[in-house]
């Protein structure tokens, strides 16, 4: 009865033993995997970060703190401007060689123009000494204007 266990496990070994010298067999006619150009990730800048900025306001795009950066061939643009001044700088750089552009340009905050003039008026009516004034506040893109009569040399500096 002894016999039977050995000979079953006899035949486990050989059969492992034979299936590890195919698969070496195999593996030795496989030839090594290596890198393709496509897989290597290109590092090298295409063009200076300073070149790509003035590239961008060379051609007239008006982007606030406008801000260019290459890493890894992957150029990001960031700043505050609108849509359309986004889509140029990327264009500009795409016209340079550039291939892969990050926009990372954030639209400019418009200016609560209302809430503006309200707050300045609400700051004028608070100081007594320009009671008796005439005083008109406008405000415009976020640039307020006052204009009217004062009585007071002093109240025309405050």
């Amino acid at each position: 009865m002894r016999t039977k266990p050995i000979v079953v496990a006899t035949a486990a070994v050989l059969v492992a033993g034979t299936l590890g010298v195919v698969m070496m067999r195999n593996h030795r006619d496989v030839a090594p995997l290596a890198p393709t150009k496509a897989s290597v990730l290109e590092t090298a800048p295409q063009i200076a970060d300073a070149e790509a900025m003035k590239a961008i306001t060379a051609a007239g795009i008006a982007i606030d703190h406008l801000s260019v950066r290459s890493a890894g061939g992957i150029y990001v643009v960031r700043g505050s401007g609108d849509s359309v001044a986004a889509n140029r700088a990327v264009d500009v750089l795409k016209s340079l060689g550039v291939s892969r552009v990050a926009n990372l340009v954030s639209p400019a905050r418009a200016s609560d123009d209302e809430k503006i003039r309200r707050d300045a008026e609400r700051e004028l009516a608070s100081r007594p000494a320009l009671a008796g004034t005439k005083l008109v506040v406008t405000c415009d893109a976020g640039v307020v204007t006052v204009s009217g009569t004062v009585q007071h040399e002093l109240q025309k500096d405050l």
